[in-house]
């Protein structure tokens, strides 16, 4: 039986409903399953300056082997000729490339967080909210970011939402029950959305996130071009239990920022009025060059369906912010991410990547789901029984061809473990050859690089600098 997803285009006035909570739709938390984690492979070296790509391509195969070993992995590129190079790379690195599905869709930038869509979740089935973005205030190009976003929210076929307003991935935090963490710096800021009042942004988050409470943060740390978003300060790690970047020494830039926000969150409330645990997590102290520093932070962290990838910055509280978040997430192994080279782009490892939930057999078929021996699939939504009809492309204005999907079956070498024991701390290395089924050890995976004090001088200024010193990228 063929199942085709309708596409609902949904144009919304702000007080003119349906919206999607009153259409019984919510924003599922981050821990709840995924059909697969969506990223753009990194291609623009101004995006990481003075830091070697190969270095930045590096980091990245870390993720994305890591992400594939649990769910769908799907990536973007610039083009054919880039999807080639990288289907090599990924097969020869061991990746599950039975996991991998590339799509020929260029971008300015690789923060898919930001401008990627933002999934809605009724009961089992699944509609997107398709955003604007505009570079956290038009402080870079995203003309193509922008259209990426859209493009993927087309070829999908879910039910969409358009709100018609500028709100970044990175911006919000929801606890899957009612509560949507957000900061007041970001989204409130004059250059997003004209300067928007508190009232109308909070009914916005509310019919378009299904929340009914949203807790208001200050500030940004030093260094960040977002102006503050949320998943560099607090983040949920279960309905009722929030994790808060927390700054112990008193002279440091992010002391009184973080420690107001840490306030805050104590005397907050939850949907239902009752109080938070709230769990400090440490900072990795001054991560940059002394002209410029990084906003390096782990609560920077994504969560997949059997890991939590967490940012380390070869700094003594790598350590302490593994072991700090490990107990949180007791059937997820703690995968530890070198960062030192991917903040130099200004984000981590959760502005990097974005989930999206798991969908019924109903909505599956938006999904590039074919049989193995189907070795080039392309995202449709004619396909056979409650598969995807992958015979057609991505299209842009005008019906050109701007990208299509293509799924690669190979067999990755990679082998269970079988030695691993529950509570065991395992290196990096040997984290790479853990399966979903391992997943559910509560494995900690440590980081054993050097320790140093998180500064790097050997680089001199960037070509993408802070917003807050006022430079932009040229």
């Amino acid at each position: 039986m063929h199942i085709k997803v309708s596409l609902n285009c949904i144009l919304i006035p702000m007080n003119d409903f349906p919206s999607p909570a009153s259409e019984g739709y919510r924003m599922p938390a981050e821990w709840e399953p995924h059909a697969g984690t969506w990223l753009t492979w990194p291609h623009d070296p101004e995006t990481w300056p003075y830091q070697e790509m190969e270095q930045v391509e590096s980091d990245y195969l870390q993720i994305v082997k890591t992400i594939a070993q649990g769910e769908q992995t799907h990536i973007l590129v610039q083009d054919k000729s880039a999807e080639e190079t990288l289907h090599s790379k990924l097969q020869s690195n061991g990746v599950n490339m039975g996991q991998v599905f590339l799509y020929d869709i260029p971008t300015n930038d690789s923060w898919i967080r930001d401008y990627g869509p933002n999934f809605l979740v009724r009961e089992k089935e699944v509609a997107i909210n398709d955003w604007d973005f505009d570079s956290w205030g038009r402080k870079y190009k995203w003309e193509l970011d922008d259209l990426a976003g859209s493009i993927i929210t087309e070829q999908l076929q879910f039910p969409k939402f358009k709100p018609r307003i500028v709100l970044e991935g990175g911006a919000i935090e929801v606890n899957g029950s009612g509560t949507c963490l957000t900061t007041d710096s970001c989204i409130l800021n004059p250059n997003r959305n004209g300067g928007i009042r508190r009232e109308r942004m909070e009914k916005f988050l509310k019919n378009y996130l299904g929340t009914s409470k949203i807790i208001w943060l200050s500030g940004d740390l030093e260094g960040d071009d977002t102006d503050g978003h949320i998943d560099n300060l607090a983040r949920f790690v279960n309905p009722t239990t929030i994790v808060c970047s927390l700054e112990k020494n008193e002279r440091d830039t992010n002391y009184l920022g973080l420690k107001h926000n840490y306030e805050r969150l104590q005397a907050a409330k939850d949907q239902d009025g009752n109080p938070f645990h709230i769990i400090p997590l440490p900072m990795p102290g001054y991560v940059g060059t002394e002209e410029e520093r990084l906003p390096a932070s782990y609560a920077n962290f994504y969560i997949t369906n059997y890991a939590v990838l967490v940012p380390i910055y070869d700094h003594p509280n790598d350590e302490k912010a593994l072991e700090l978040i490990a107990p949180l997430f007791p059937n997820r192994n703690i995968i530890p991410i070198p960062c030192k080279t991917l903040i130099w782009g200004l984000g981590g490892i959760h502005c990097l990547t974005q989930q999206q939930p798991q969908a019924d057999a109903k909505t599956i078929a938006a999904l590039p789901v074919k049989p193995a021996n189907h070795d080039r699939d392309e995202l449709g939504d004619g396909g056979k029984g409650n598969q995807a009809d992958f015979s057609q492309g991505i299209t842009g204005p005008g019906g050109a061809v701007i990208g299509k999907a293509h799924k690669h079956h190979d067999n990755d070498g990679c082998t269970p473990d079988k030695d691993q024991k529950p509570g065991q701390i395992i290196t990096f290395g040997q984290a790479q050859r853990a399966n979903t089924q391992q997943g559910r050890d509560n494995q900690v995976v440590t980081y054993h690089g050097g320790k140093g004090d998180g500064r790097n001088n050997d680089h001199a200024g960037t070509g993408r600098k802070s917003a807050n010193i006022g430079k932009k990228r040229q």
